[in-house]
């Protein structure tokens, strides 16, 4: 009966630890998870540069080294920072007949669903508008630019995307800007080819 006990005993303490380790396991697992491959990212970055096209749009950045410098939050690190600034990736393209300039950044990610972040939309005609039937007249002033900015954040395919769509009122309507086809078929391309 000893034995029994001591036996039972032992396998209560090898199955406490067994069940401990697969424990440590699946946590270790869940928070490798979120462990970003930059090689892989690099990879995804570099099949947009190179396949993503568009009819009227070129991509100007070809082999420059473009560094997105942003200040360092304080209770960041140097390496956390240095880190986002060498895997923040910025491609522009232009679109001369409509003169519409896109930017887009690229950062890796851990969402391989498509999740909106957040959009803005500027428009002159609406926030520095002359007339409060056209929008806000508020600080109204001629020094400010007469150009319509469009801001989309999102994720997806372990990339965060922000595109950034701008136009010169003077010489595009900010529908045209704003209802640009590059938006809609970027994401398309990344839906399809990442």
């Amino acid at each position: 009966m000893e034995n029994r006990k001591k036996f039972n005993f032992k396998l209560l303490i090898f199955l406490s630890l067994l069940l401990l380790l697969i424990s440590c396991q699946s946590n270790n697992v869940s928070s490798n998870s979120t462990v970003i491959d930059i090689e892989k990212f690099n990879k995804k970055y570099l099949g947009i540069k190179t396949n993503f096209t568009l009819d009227g749009y070129i991509e100007i950045t070809e082999d420059w080294a473009i560094t997105n410098l942003v200040p360092t939050f304080t209770d960041s690190s140097e390496l956390d920072h240095s880190f986002f600034e060498g895997n923040n990736k910025t491609l522009v393209y232009k679109n001369e007949s409509k003169g519409i300039v896109v930017m887009v950044g690229l950062s890796p990610g851990i969402e391989e669903k498509f999740q909106w972040k957040n959009a803005l939309y500027y428009s002159p005609n609406f926030y520095n508008a002359i007339n409060e039937d056209s929008g806000i007249t508020k600080g109204y002033s001629e020094i400010y630019p007469n150009t319509t900015v469009g801001i989309y954040n999102f994720s997806g395919k372990e990339l965060n995307v922000s595109i950034v769509l701008i136009g010169d009122n003077s010489k595009v309507s900010n529908k045209q800007i704003i209802n640009s086809e590059f938006l809609p078929e970027f994401i398309k391309y990344i839906e399809n080819n990442i």
